[in-house]
Formats: structure tokens, sequence, C-alpha cells
């Protein structure tokens, strides 16, 4: 395949061990983008032996860095991903019809999510579409604290992409514990801005709530070991989101520990 008229943009923060398998599986695009958040392993080096445009910058939002490379890209199109996804050939192929004639300004496509080697289909992770390919002035992405939200500026909803990204998340337990970790702490600061303070029954009820849920309402109980481990998971991630909020996220975390 002939390479695309098409910006990779990717943000980055020590992604040395996931990075190659992402930039082996570009090779359609003319251009990637990688904004990096002062990383302190291999992963700037990895980027630019396969080519890629390398920024640095502080991270301040997962919309507000993926915007920032936008703004980099040299093409109308982008496509945006995260550094623990791979682009499968049917989705190369899909993209490449678009390119050709694009009557649509913003498309999302399926991840496959893969947990300890094992590829996930129930607990809600599967299908997870996710808009990722867009006409730069025709979108964008919000710019909360987390979960950002890629949107078209004229209401567009976006259509389907044949094909899929592989995401290969979490690699380990401590991984996934980790990465829910960070995420809890911007959601508690989101939920903040946006609510005040939780009560102490949400505290202790909606976690409660995600795990019957991830594994039962969801299915995710057909996953096996993994799918428990998801649902415990995702449980303690809304509790320790929620006693956060409690706390005061912003004035108070130091005494339950950062």
């Amino acid at each position: 395949m002939n390479k695309l008229d098409l910006s990779i943009t990717i943000i980055c923060k020590n992604e040395a061990q996931n990075l190659p398998r992402l930039l082996r599986s570009l090779d359609f695009a003319s251009e990637i983008i990688l904004v990096d958040d002062h990383s302190t392993d291999e992963s700037v080096d990895i980027a630019t032996s396969f080519g890629a445009k390398v920024f640095q910058r502080t991270f301040d939002g997962f919309g507000q860095q993926k915007n920032f490379a936008a703004s980099k890209a040299s093409h109308e199109w982008i496509l945006s991903l995260d550094c623990d996804e791979e682009v499968t050939q049917e989705l190369k192929e899909s993209i490449s019809k678009v390119l050709k004639n694009a009557d649509h300004h913003l498309y999302s496509v399926d991840r496959k999510t893969f947990f300890l080697g094992q590829f996930i289909r129930f607990g809600g992770w599967y299908p997870d579409q996710v808009a990722r390919f867009y006409r730069k002035s025709m979108a964008k992405f919000s710019e909360p604290k987390v979960h950002e939200v890629l949107t078209s500026h004229e209401s567009q909803s976006p259509r389907v992409l044949d094909g899929s990204l592989n995401h290969y998340s979490f690699a380990t337990i401590s991984s996934q514990v980790e990465r829910n970790m960070k995420y809890a702490k911007l959601g508690a600061k989101q939920y903040i801005e946006d609510h005040g303070r939780p009560s102490l029954i949400a505290v202790f009820f909606r976690p409660f709530w995600k795990f019957i849920e991830c594994l039962f309402l969801k299915a995710g109980i057909l996953d096996g070991v993994a799918g428990i481990i998801i649902a415990l998971n995702a449980s303690y991630s809304m509790f320790m989101k929620y006693t956060f909020a409690y706390f005061d996220f912003s004035k108070d975390l130091k005494r339950i520990g950062e």
C-alpha cells in the first residue's frame, strides 16, 4: 500500500514497551506526530527511529494533548491513536477507501481489547467504538480532566469504519491497577468540578453496582478469570474516584496517600 495523505497523532509518556508494535503498524501513513510528556525511557528515540516528528509538551489533559498534536499535523485527515494500540490491515484498507471518496468528516472504529493475552469479549469491553478518524478542520477533542470525546463542529455523528484497532491495554494486573488509579484521580477532579462532594452512599454504592454491572449485567463472567479481575478493578477504581472526591482530592489527597 502506498503511503496515504494522512497524519497519525499519538500522545506519549514512558511508552517504550508499547511503541514499537504501534509504529510498525503505521507504514501506510505519510506523517506521524508524537507529543511526548517528557518521557524518561526510550520512547522518543524509538519514535524518531520510525520517522515520527516529536514535540515535547507537559501533560495537562488528554484532550488538550491530542488537540495540540492535531495542530502540528500537516494533513487535513487525522487518525488519533494511543500507544497501546495497533492498526489492523482491514482498518488500513478502510481508511484508504474513505480518503479516495470522503463524504463524511468523522469516523469511529471498533477496538478489540486484550487483557493478559486474552481477547475480552464481554463486560462492556467489546465492541468498544471510539471516534478517532477525522478532518481536523471539522472536529476536535473535548477537554475535560478525563474521558475526552472527539466531536464534530457540525454535530455530525461518526460513521463506523470496517476493520478494528487491536488494543493491548494491560499487559499485567499491576499495570491495570496503576492506570485505573491515574484515571480515578483525574476523575475525582472532574467530579468535584461538575458535582461537588459526593455522598457517602455514592462512595460505597456506586463501586458495588459497577462490579455487578461489569460481571453480570454485561456478562463479564463469560470471560472467565480475566472478566472477574476486570470487574474487581473497575469497582476498585470507582471506589477510589469517589473516595478522592469525598475527601476533596485538590486539598486533602496527601492524607489518604498519593
